[in-house]
């Protein structure tokens, strides 16, 4: 998909602290029911808001997750919810294109 037309957004400090508490609960309840819907596997769910969280909590928060208590145990979890998916532990770049592809720009 090509960002070039795409306008860019800001977000105020709070918007950014409310969007990175959204992301942390959606990625907590995915883990929660084991993401029985396999959305990690069609759609990247829980690795692509784990990345946005990494995005957003070092500017919402100051610090990244992985220096928290529960970001590298996160981690971990995502990466056996992957794997009992019967994917690699890192998303691969044909993932990405397949999970790109599931986008439409309406």
């Amino acid at each position: 998909m090509d960002n070039s037309n795409m306008p860019s957004i800001d977000f105020s400090q709070s918007e950014l602290v409310e969007i990175s508490d959204a992301i942390t609960e959606m990625i907590r309840k995915t883990l929660a029911d084991g993401d029985a819907e396999m959305h990690e596997k069609k759609y990247g769910t829980l690795t692509l808001l784990q990345e946005a969280q990494g995005k957003i909590m070092p500017v919402a928060f100051g610090f990244h997750p992985d220096e928290t208590m529960w970001g590298p145990e996160q981690t971990k979890r995502i990466v056996k919810v992957r794997q009992r998916q019967g994917l690699p532990d890192k998303a691969t770049e044909t993932e990405r294109k397949m999970w790109a592809a599931t986008v439409s720009r309406r």
